[in-house]
């Protein structure tokens, strides 16, 4: 795993073996997916480390929970609802989520990761 992202089944065994030569950085030349994909998730890194705990969670619940309404992301996280309206607000004046409307509720806005 270079990247943090893709993986790749083990069917039966995998023999590691540590190389005597010490490598400080790897250059990947042009612009690669592994590259764009490396260059984001450090940037989103940098991002992160600058916000409070609560906004880092609730980024975290809406990556791996998909969209969700206000209320769903107090319930999943047992964050106040003014901490989450703040996380929000912070996540959302720096670009990392987006909201849309719910459908099933038009009172109510959908929140989703922008990455």
């Amino acid at each position: 795993v270079i990247d943090g992202i893709d993986r790749i089944r083990i069917e039966e065994s995998i023999i590691i073996f540590k190389d005597p030569s010490i490598i400080s950085f790897i250059k990947i030349d042009g612009i690669s997916p592994i590259h764009s994909r490396l260059y984001r998730k450090v940037k989103l890194a940098e991002e992160l480390i600058e916000m409070p705990p609560s906004a880092k969670l609730v980024f975290k619940v809406l990556e791996y929970e998909g969209p969700l309404t206000q209320k769903d992301i107090v319930e999943k996280t047992f964050l106040p609802s003014r901490t989450v309206r703040y996380a929000l607000n912070i996540l959302s004046k720096r670009g990392l989520i987006k909201d849309i409307p719910n459908l099933r509720d038009a009172r109510q806005k959908l929140y989703y990761t922008n990455i």
